[in-house]
């Protein structure tokens, strides 16, 4: 999987920019450009990024609009990203609140009548586990009134990406509780208050199950310790 930050493509005097963001992100939003056509190719896909970046600062005064661009050859290209608010879904099917104020956007390279290829779901199958964990997966005509993301919205959520908590776990001796998800990652849950919260949230699988071997063998057999959770947040932030 490629990342591409945004210094390697936007050019001097139309770099991205815009407010900061304004809430937690609660869901990850998928659209399409809307066109039969489009970049097949990384240069291109930058070139395209340039060109529709200047239009935006040009016709409609702020950065183009996404968070982030898929390329159709699987690349993770950084737009918007985490340093500016998303501005690609206003959310009109939703009353009194913006959307993109709780929101990250992901425009996906697929041309209309076509789905995401086996580049770009594996990329979501790295990218949305890693920084979204647990977050809801949304076609843009979830929240507005559009055809977008076309048949990408039957591929959501994206299989192999949407880690589901599994189970608690302690290692023998030990005070300390992780919550375990699917798709090896797991975060740590520091005190009994915490526990108690979380335990509210996740109904199901109460049970803590006791591990006789030492942090090495868990980090291996379940994943990465990602933790402490704090007031319901995970080590990316996302709440838990």
């Amino acid at each position: 999987m490629t990342y591409i930050k945004r210094e390697e493509w936007q050019e001097e005097g139309y770099e991205i920019n815009g407010p900061a963001p304004v809430g937690q992100t609660t869901a990850v939003v998928f659209h399409h450009p809307g066109g039969l056509s489009v970049p097949l190719t990384l240069s291109l896909t930058k070139s395209w990024l340039k060109s529709a970046q200047r239009y935006s600062l040009r016709e409609r005064g702020y950065s183009f609009y996404y968070n982030w661009v898929l390329a159709r050859t699987g690349e993770m290209i950084e737009a918007r990203g985490e340093d500016f608010n998303n501005a690609a879904n206003v959310g009109y099917k939703i009353p009194d609140q913006n959307v993109n104020s709780f929101t990250k956007s992901i425009l996906c390279m697929v041309p209309v009548g076509s789905r995401l290829n086996e580049e770009q779901l594996n990329t979501l199958r790295w990218f949305l586990p890693k920084y979204y964990l647990n977050l809801e997966q949304w076609p843009h005509n979830l929240v507005e009134w559009t055809d977008c993301p076309g048949l990408i919205t039957e591929q959501l959520p994206i299989e192999g990406s949407y880690n589901m908590f599994e189970k608690l776990v302690r290692l023998t001796g030990e005070s300390e509780v992780y919550a375990v998800y699917s798709g090896g990652y797991k975060v740590w849950i520091p005190d009994q208050a915490t526990l108690v919260a979380f335990r509210e949230r996740h109904p199901t699988n109460q049970t803590i199950n006791n591990y006789p071997t030492g942090r090495t063998d868990l980090m291996k057999k379940d994943g990465p310790i990602m933790g402490p959770i704090n007031s319901g947040v995970d080590a990316y932030g996302n709440p838990v």
